[in-house]
């Protein structure tokens, strides 16, 4: 975790700026592993990000709402 997944994400969020992060990983990760791989969330807060960590980590939109044809009303799902 800390020597490539972590600094993988970290990379992709500061570097390239994501306006989805749609993890496909074992649900119910540790605290720690997540504090790792979430850490740079707080730069974006605009960052979509589904909720497969676990761990109460908060996923927005829903993903069945992130498509297109089905957006929330007021939350853009793209970045303009």
């Amino acid at each position: 975790m800390r020597k490539v997944a972590a600094p993988q994400v970290a990379e992709l969020l500061t570097k390239y700026k994501p306006a989805i992060l749609w993890w496909d990983t074992s649900v119910d990760m540790s605290p720690e592993d997540i504090r790792l791989l979430t850490e740079h969330f707080k730069d974006d807060p605009g960052l979509i990000a589904n909720n497969r960590l676990g761990n109460g980590v908060p996923e927005t939109p829903r993903p069945r709402a992130v498509r297109p044809s089905n957006r929330i009303p007021g939350r853009d799902w793209r970045r303009a």
